[in-house]
């Protein structure tokens, strides 16, 4: 008994341990698609690769080299899942087309000041701005900037689901939809960019923190991906998704929407947790149709929110200019 306890409890037995829980972790992250709680471990890769890094490092210098062997492989199985977001993407776009700078802003309705937030978008300047959690005491704070956005559509709540866009450039056929059944409001409008009609809409579905809310959620991504799968093109998909590219419902978005990943070329740039960076994970997104390029992106300082704004530049193709 003596020995049982002293060889699990050493520094290398322990360490092994937790080895172990993150191979656990990895492989339930590939059965997402069994349950709410499967995919929650999906969302980690980033974390798990640097955690297994640190792991091997460590066992090999204690001279387990199987156990380095094992985190190294854990290592690898997640860097090829995070590593293709740095290649592809589009960022070419033709010589016609038209500049356009978004951002996603997901303000926290509990932020006491905006002072941050406008800081923010008075140094960068976008065309677009949504903005999620606000409710009527943020779209008081938001007022000094009705000057340079003089369109609007505002749907605030008392819960952090309120939703307004805020654009320079003047907005058509603009409503205020609720896909799936969760109830809660999304943007839909088309954005007129030098002669362009672009398609925009904005959501902000539930966090996925329990079995029925993942189920609204789901539900909520599949109207989305509905919607933009029959939209005119150029369109573009914004919002904080609650979701990682690494969980399957992502991945369908993606593929019945007919769109592309803003971050691909340009890497993970995760966006929330705010305060801590060792557990942060991109939930919020740009998700762009083929023919629009992604000229660049970046996560913007932090604003006093639980999240970091996301910058995007797009390249929007001219009238009947297809890429």
């Amino acid at each position: 008994m003596k020995s049982f306890f002293s060889t699990n409890l050493n520094p290398a037995g322990l360490l092994t341990a937790l080895a172990a829980v993150l191979g656990c972790f990895t492989l339930t992250g590939f059965m997402a698609s069994a349950g709410w709680l499967f995919e929650l471990t999906a969302h980690f890769r980033v974390q798990y690769a640097a955690s297994f890094a640190l792991l091997m490092l460590t066992l090999a210098c204690l001279r387990r080299r199987m156990a380095a062997l094992c985190c190294g492989a854990g290592m690898l199985v997640n860097l090829a899942i995070v590593l293709p977001l740095y290649f592809g993407g589009n960022a070419t776009a033709p010589v016609d087309a038209s500049r356009l700078r978004l951002m996603v802003v997901n303000v926290n309705s509990s932020n006491p000041s905006a002072d941050s937030v406008r800081a923010l978008i008075d140094a960068r300047a976008p065309a677009l701005v949504l903005f999620m959690e606000v409710n009527d005491r943020w779209m008081e704070l938001l007022s000094p900037l009705h000057d340079h956005y003089p369109h609007r559509i505002r749907a605030p709540r008392e819960d952090n689901f309120g939703i307004a866009l805020f654009s320079r450039l003047p907005l058509e056929g603009t409503r205020v939809i609720s896909p799936g059944d969760a109830g809660v409001p999304s943007i839909r409008t088309q954005v007129r960019v030098a002669g362009t009609e672009m398609l925009l809409l904005g959501t902000h579905p539930l966090p996925p923190g329990s079995a029925e809310y993942a189920r609204l959620r789901n539900g909520q991504l599949k109207a989305v991906a509905e919607l933009m799968r029959d939209a005119p093109r150029p369109a573009v998909l914004i919002g904080d998704l609650n979701t990682t590219p690494w969980s399957p419902h992502f991945r369908q978005l993606i593929e019945t929407g007919g769109l592309v990943n803003s971050a691909q070329g340009h890497g993970i740039q995760p966006t929330w947790p705010a305060g801590f960076w060792p557990a942060r994970i991109p939930i919020d997104h740009v998700l762009v149709s083929p023919d629009i390029a992604v000229l660049d992106r970046e996560v913007g300082d932090p604003i006093g929110s639980d999240h970091l704004p996301l910058i995007v530049e797009l390249g929007i193709p001219a009238k009947g200019v297809s890429q």
